[in-house]
């Protein structure tokens, strides 16, 4: 087997879907004899209306409560007889601190979607609508793991899918995880070049 050092080949290449978790190979790379491999990510797609779900008040809530409470503290005065010294949900006149609502209102219409997932990822949903079995089409795709996803211990292999788009791809990247098929074999067979 030859090694090349610091070659890398990327694309997004969907191969399957877990969990509801739809998985893509984004590279193949080879740094030395040790260290090399395939990187992907996992995605769950999102709609416009699961978007506008996300931005709710109560979705925005939930996540964004400590950050708020954390941001607010140091704008709360002791000695607040409208607050009694704690950050109060409903905001205070007296500390002048704005309300958990306007906090989420704000951030919402500065970073909207983009403040509830990870990212676009508009690389993804293209593959994600071409796949046929999701029940609105994809807006955005909501990153919720990547980077060595396919090596070691943790990854169920073959059988833990449950649909496999690519299988060709998905055994070519494991096979290359695992030592047992070359670089420009695995870059081939994935990316197909």
């Amino acid at each position: 087997m030859t090694t090349k050092n610091s070659v890398r080949t990327e694309g997004a290449v969907l191969v399957g879907r877990k969990d509801g978790a739809y998985v893509f190979i984004d590279s193949v790379f080879r740094h030395d004899a040790e260290l090399f491999g395939c990187t992907g990510t996992e995605v769950y797609p999102v709609s416009a209306a699961y978007a506008d779900e996300l931005l709710s008040f109560d979705q925005m809530g939930d996540r964004y409560t400590d950050y708020w409470a954390d941001r607010t503290k140091d704008s709360v005065k002791e000695d607040c007889v409208v607050c009694d010294g704690e950050p109060d949900e409903d905001g205070c006149e007296y500390c002048d601190y704005q309300s958990l609502e306007e906090f989420c209102r704000e951030i919402a219409q500065y970073d909207g979607i983009d403040s509830m997932i990870d990212f676009p990822g508009w690389a993804y949903v293209e593959a994600l609508n071409e796949t046929g079995d999701l029940d609105d089409e994809a807006e955005y795709a909501d990153c919720v793991g990547c980077g060595r996803i396919f090596g070691g211990s943790h990854h169920p292999g073959l059988d833990g899918y449950d649909e496999v788009y690519n299988r060709k791809a998905l055994v070519a990247c494991l096979a290359y995880e695992d030592g047992a098929v070359s670089y420009d074999y695995a870059r081939r067979v994935i990316f197909g070049e």
